[in-house]
């Protein structure tokens, strides 16, 4: 499958162009950072080229996940009751979108909305959308592009009276969105649903409603390499330690962080997650999060290992390595975490480090507290919540809390202190957030076996 870039993102890549070059000058030690976000830049603006085979069957008009499958009556341009298939688009899908069948568009509208979140099914009547209807014969498809809170941007570069190849890109959505498409009963699209069948037995794969379009590659080992990056990376923070360079030890970890978040993603978007390459991650994590984080406080607090910072270094491990030990048992909570993880103590650790370096801070034990409280919230089941499972109408509040500490820290004093004080902050505030979420959830009526 080819690969070429959007050139809707170039605008986007000189400014973010700018400021990694404004970073390099500033910060150093997140040019890469910088740069990573400069490449998921071009990753979320690529436009892939996939084959499409021989035949006249409807094609996907874009690439995500089918959350709705529904026969609905459509009086703006079918004027007649057809088959809904909506399309959520995540960051990790390729954005550009496609016609579903070969045509000439007939109907055109741009209809002005709101940016609420696409996933939730309250926004579908009410986002700011863009509608393309297209007509061969006696075959009419009607394509919505609709933004979402993130993706406020719709691109459509057809045209009334434009003539469309079946799987030809007619435009793009920006930034994350959802796609919906209207469609005339054809057999295709409804010849796997049973009689009394709510939705179809495939219901949520894309290949519902791509029977003609080859399906992504499944690079297998790419999520595993991931996670071994993470584990190296953990390794090298402790070899630094070893060595005595407690700062670049701290940003290793960080890096370190960067991996892990990286693999699951991967492995959801080649669709290929395993419970090996869980595993694998759990035993990354606790070298990277939980062994190099406790070496590194234990060495910055005194310098060389004693009875206490012996204590104290056996508490994180202990604290770190029950947490990912019940994470791995338990079946998890859709939309928190059951205590802090293991990720966000050691961040917080090593930001909080670096804090004391970079402004040359004295009373040291300051950080024996806080090693206690990591350790002790790892341990615990203080609701902790999961921002990517959580619509993001349910923590905007926390996040505009959270940006608006950074900046005035940042203009304050620097980079490392305001990331530590952005991470305390989220340590401390956090669990009271989600416990008032969980309390306006009303229960469910009753909890099925685990194994049914």
């Amino acid at each position: 499958m080819k690969y070429s870039i959007d050139p809707r993102a170039y605008p986007g890549a000189a400014v973010l162009g700018c400021v990694v070059l404004l970073i390099s000058f500033l910060w150093p030690q997140i040019t890469s950072l910088a740069v990573l976000l400069l490449a998921c830049h071009f990753l979320f603006f690529r436009d892939p080229q996939p084959l499409i085979l021989a035949g006249d069957s409807p094609v996907s008009p874009a690439e995500g996940k089918v959350v709705e499958i529904s026969y609905q009556a459509e009086n703006r341009y079918l004027k007649e009751e057809c088959v809904k298939i909506g399309i959520c688009l995540s960051l990790w899908n390729a954005h550009v979108n496609r016609s579903p069948i070969k045509g000439i568009v007939k109907y055109l509208e741009y209809v002005p909305g709101k940016f609420m979140n696409a996933l939730n099914q309250a926004s579908v009547p009410r986002n700011e959308s863009n509608w393309l209807g297209i007509e061969n014969g006696s075959k009419r498809v009607l394509v919505r592009q609709m933004v979402g809170a993130l993706a406020r941007r719709v691109f459509c570069d057809a045209t009334l009276e434009t003539r469309l190849e079946r799987g030809q890109k007619f435009g793009i959505i920006c930034y994350g969105s959802r796609i919906l498409c209207p469609e005339k009963r054809i057999p295709a699209f409804h010849s796997r649903r049973r009689p009394g069948q709510s939705r179809p037995d495939n219901f949520g794969r894309m290949d519902f409603m791509t029977p003609a379009v080859r399906s992504r590659p499944r690079l297998f080992f790419l999520p595993d390499l991931v996670t071994s990056f993470n584990l190296f990376t953990g390794f090298l923070s402790i070899l630094m330690v070893t060595r005595g360079k407690v700062k670049e030890a701290a940003w290793l970890i960080l890096l370190s962080m960067i991996w892990d978040s990286l693999d699951g993603n991967i492995a959801r978007m080649f669709k290929n997650p395993t419970q090996f390459g869980r595993e694998l991650d759990s035993l990354a994590d606790i070298v990277s999060f939980v062994t190099a984080p406790a070496l590194l406080a234990a060495t910055f607090l005194v310098h060389k290992l004693s009875p206490w910072s012996l204590l104290l270094l056996y508490l994180y491990l202990a604290a770190g390595a029950f947490r990912l030990a019940r994470f791995n048992v338990r079946t998890p909570v859709k939309h928190y975490f059951e205590g802090l993880p293991t990720p966000a103590a050691a961040l917080t650790l090593c930001t909080t480090i670096l804090a004391y370096i970079k402004n040359d801070w004295d009373n040291r034990w300051l950080l024996i507290p806080l090693v206690l409280i990591l350790a002790a919230a790892m341990t615990s089941e203080v609701p902790y919540p999961k921002l990517s499972a959580m619509p993001f109408s349910k923590w905007q509040t926390l996040l505009y809390m959270a940006i608006a500490l950074l900046f005035s820290m940042l203009y304050l004093f620097n980079l490392e202190t305001a990331m530590s004080s952005v991470l305390l902050f989220f340590l401390l505030i956090a669990p009271l957030y989600c416990l008032s979420m969980k309390r306006e959830e009303p229960e469910p009526a009753s909890c099925p076996a685990p194994n049914s």
